[in-house]
């Protein structure tokens, strides 16, 4: 399922790439991925206009062999409650990356041969989303997706909440289930990417730096310093 790993500025770059050399193929949709929540006070809602892109790149020195990446830009989608905001992040609970997220939702929005996991597929996937007339594709992510070995890997993605909006260091972990979380599922879309995070979130800066950047190395962190800021915001979207 996972087809590698594109950082932000490696999207950029194999976008730059990609008008100079013919080799590099690069394929970019939008999507609307929406969280629902049961309150005491009803249902609850939010979505997110995100941007999901997928390069290829020949893999230098080995003849028809090519790698590619997946990712998704631009900020995490916020879902206003009653008792505060829950921020659900570009990545899955044990993902460090977009690349897991944005795998599933390219293979729940256009499924792919079991077996044919190739960086070629990703790109037919995502012209197929990028191409289709808005609204017409739509796919629910299971909380939990089968895996090797008899295994399953949680499909929702990671959602936090803070104590202080105004210090990252506050950041709690969300049980999307246990919170009330009812439904996740995505759609294509052509609206224009969601913008405006820094606006709830101040300190939010760096991409690649933790919510507690200045804790230093530690054998047992804690859950603000395994958290990057670009899991709240990657990509020029912002």
């Amino acid at each position: 399922m996972r087809r590698g790993v594109l950082a932000g500025g490696m999207v950029a770059g194999a976008a730059m790439l990609g008008g100079c050399w013919p080799l590099v193929r690069h394929a970019s949709c939008r999507i609307r991925l929406h969280v629902e929540v049961m309150t005491p006070q009803g249902l609850k809602a939010g979505s997110g206009v995100l941007e999901l892109v997928n390069d290829q790149t020949p893999t230098f020195g080995v003849a028809n062999i090519s790698q590619g990446g997946v990712a998704l830009l631009g900020q995490a989608v916020i879902v206003d409650l009653p008792d505060g905001p829950v921020f659900v992040l570009l990545r899955l609970p044990n993902d460090a990356d977009s690349t897991g997220l944005a795998n599933l939702i390219e293979d729940g929005l256009v499924p792919h041969a079991p077996l044919d996991t190739s960086a070629e597929t990703g790109i037919a996937q995502n012209h197929k989303i990028g191409s289709a007339a808005p609204g017409t594709l739509r796919a629910d992510l299971p909380p939990e997706t089968a895996g090797g070995y008899n295994g399953s890997f949680k499909s929702w993605p990671m959602m936090v909440r803070f104590k202080d909006l105004t210090d990252p260091k506050s950041v709690e972990s969300v049980d999307p289930q246990a919170f009330g979380v009812r439904r996740v599922w995505v759609e294509n879309t052509d609206a224009p990417v969601t913008k405006g995070i820094e606006k709830r979130l101040g300190w939010l800066g760096d991409a690649g730096l933790s919510l507690d950047p200045d804790s230093g190395i530690t054998y047992k962190p804690t859950l603000a310093q395994t958290i990057y800021q670009g899991a709240f915001w990657q990509g020029p979207a912002k």
